[in-house]
């Protein structure tokens, strides 16, 4: 009897134990992992900055009032250190907080070098770490080279890992390709290892883009591989968005094959968007045609963001 006391007592000791394990897992998995306040500090406009100069170096501080170096939220970095070759032009930038540590870029990295053609354009960049390695970025790269037309417009962005093997990037594509009209940039193309037009992974191989007379409005149109319009997931075949003085998109409207307003298959035909004072998302809303809230299929109207997407 007393056996069976002990073990039953030992049992109810473990199920206790995995009950208070659960309750703590759930806790930390259901917590939010972001509790950074992205409206906090100062943004680079309400800073002063001081620049020193030593050898070949440029040191860039943003500082306060009294003359305390201050991290530039909008920047992510407090200053910037560039090493300046002897034809004047960037070699390498590294990114410091406010102690002078390095810190990391939105995109995973801490430091970028540069690398130039005979006319002094950039032709290649590569990404490195805190330690000054070459590094791969979020976006599934390390180093892009670059090639220029005839006239000195961007051709092409072509992307390698860091032994320069040809990496397709987490769009699914190889690199993009820039067409132009009468000088202005008004098409991309998405392209494979050999050069190839080929889909990203949204499903489109060329976008054209259609400016107002401002740049704050632009029309985007999809086309797959064939040249052929192609509709998206969410039901478009377009989109036409408005941007604030920060270059932040700020509206999205979807549009139909013909480039008028849709309804897209979560019934919603407006995105809005606010921001953060560090520049991360903050608010996405969605609005019918006629500017009425719309309720999505969990019963949102909106989404509210808690870290950088």
């Amino acid at each position: 009897m007393q056996s069976i006391l002990k073990y039953r007592n030992k049992f109810l000791i473990i199920i206790v134990i995995l009950i208070f394990s659960f309750i703590i897992l759930s806790i930390y998995f259901l917590s939010p992992i972001d509790v950074v306040s992205h409206d906090t500090g100062r943004n680079a406009s309400e800073l002063l900055i001081k620049e020193c100069l030593y050898d070949n170096f440029i040191r860039t501080d943003y500082v306060d009032l009294n003359g305390n170096i201050t991290l530039a939220i909008d920047k992510q970095y407090a200053s910037v250190v560039r090493k300046i070759g002897s034809d004047g032009n960037i070699q390498k930038e590294q990114f410091l907080d406010e102690k002078g540590n390095p810190i990391k870029q939105v995109g995973g990295y801490y430091g970028i070098s540069y690398m130039y053609d005979s006319n002094d354009r950039i032709r290649s960049i590569t990404y490195l770490d805190k330690l000054d390695n070459v590094c791969v970025l979020d976006g599934g790269y390390a180093i892009i080279e670059r090639t220029y037309d005839f006239n000195g417009n961007l051709l092409c962005d072509l992307y390698y890992d860091q032994q320069l093997n040809p990496v397709e990037c987490t769009g699914g594509y190889y690199g993009i390709q820039r067409e132009y009209k009468n000088g202005e940039y008004y098409a991309t193309r998405y392209i494979g290892k050999m050069g190839e037009l080929m889909n990203n992974s949204q499903g489109y191989a060329r976008k054209t883009y259609r400016h107002d007379k401002n740049n704050n409005t632009t029309i985007e149109m999809y086309y797959n591989s064939k040249e052929e319009s192609v509709q998206l997931n969410e039901g478009q075949y377009g989109v036409m968005y408005t941007q604030n003085e920060m270059d932040q998109i700020t509206q999205i409207v979807y549009l139909d094959i013909n480039g008028n307003p849709t309804t897209t298959n979560e019934g919603y035909t407006v995105l809005k968007r606010t921001y953060y004072r560090d520049g991360t998302v903050d608010t996405d809303m969605y609005y019918d045609a006629e500017g009425n809230p719309i309720a999505l299929s969990k019963g949102q109207y909106g989404i509210k963001h808690n870290g950088q997407v």
